[in-house]
């Protein structure tokens, strides 16, 4: 294999490993999606999404109505910004099959490849801990379970896959004001940016809403700052929270006002019982305020 394409790690244990089944599974999950939930205008140039990151099992129907959002827009790049589980880095790592620089290559699922915008990480180089590289990006699942959802709303994208290793205030909001710059310059190429992040881990169900419930409603709010701070304090949690925050500071900066919609809430007990020991999903749909 390429040393320049990323195979699937997932496939086949966290999603169908299959073209056939997972085409499959992805068209059964949209097609419950209700018929009048919210849609972006297919003329639309930025929008963020919240999508969850669990195997498919238990979070596929909260991220098909996030990327059933998208309606008829089809954007050009998509920006995932993830948290890393299994690899501890400081900074933020954009995939690149060369250490240290950016350059071509492409991340593989079982229904093809897809290209990466080496260009537009290019642009990226002037953010603090910014590096290059595979690290955060070599087994990790959090960007990897959006490629099939994305695939298959839209074809063909160029993909900017990001692992944030450091998750603390200063370095979110770094990266949000660099991808606000390098978007500025490109604003002919429609950009979705999407934050791979599930909820509260491990809480029973009643503390779990709880917390979730918080997390949805600071996003809703559109106040990233306030999002750190209760995250930082513990007042909500979510893996993916400094990514969630990252991408409403790039929409707030680029779109000026911004309507955060909450799409899809749901828990892994709403699929296995165990109302115990949960873990939270979220969709939400981050899009210019006053477009209906």
């Amino acid at each position: 294999m390429s040393a320049t394409l990323r195979p699937p790690q997932m496939a086949g244990t966290w999603y169908p490993g299959d073209a056939g089944g997972l085409s499959r599974l992805l068209e059964s999950l949209r097609a419950q999606v209700p018929g009048d939930a919210p849609r972006l205008p297919a003329a639309t140039r930025l929008a963020g999404l919240l999508a969850p990151h669990a195997g498919y099992r238990y979070s596929g129907r909260s991220a098909a109505r996030a990327y059933a959002a998208l309606g008829d827009w089809r954007p050009a790049r998509v920006v995932v910004v993830a948290p890393s589980h299994r690899e501890g880095f400081r900074g933020v790592s954009a995939w690149s099959p060369q250490e240290g620089r950016p350059a071509p290559g492409a991340w593989s699922t079982p229904l093809g490849p897809v290209e990466i915008d080496a260009d537009f990480l290019g642009r990226l180089a002037d953010c603090p801990g910014l590096r290059y590289g595979q690290a955060g990006h070599r087994q990790e699942h959090a960007l990897e379970l959006q490629l099939p959802f994305l695939q298959h709303a839209l074809g063909s994208f160029r993909l900017a896959p990001l692992a944030l290793g450091d998750q603390g205030r200063a370095q979110v909001l770094e990266l949000g004001r660099a991808l606000a710059e390098a978007l500025s310059d490109l604003e002919d190429v429609p950009t979705l940016l999407v934050a791979s992040s599930d909820l509260s881990h491990f809480h029973d169900l009643p503390r779990a809403r709880e917390l979730d419930g918080r997390f949805l409603e600071l996003l809703a709010r559109g106040d990233e700052h306030a999002l750190l701070a209760d995250l930082a304090a513990g007042v909500c949690e979510a893996c993916g929270g400094g990514p969630a925050a990252a991408v409403l500071h790039v929409c707030r900066r680029r779109l000026g006002q911004v309507r955060v919609e909450t799409l899809d809430y749901s828990t892994s007990a709403d699929e296995t019982g165990d109302a115990d020991s949960v873990v939270g999903y979220g969709a939400a749909l981050i899009r210019e305020a006053g477009h209906a």
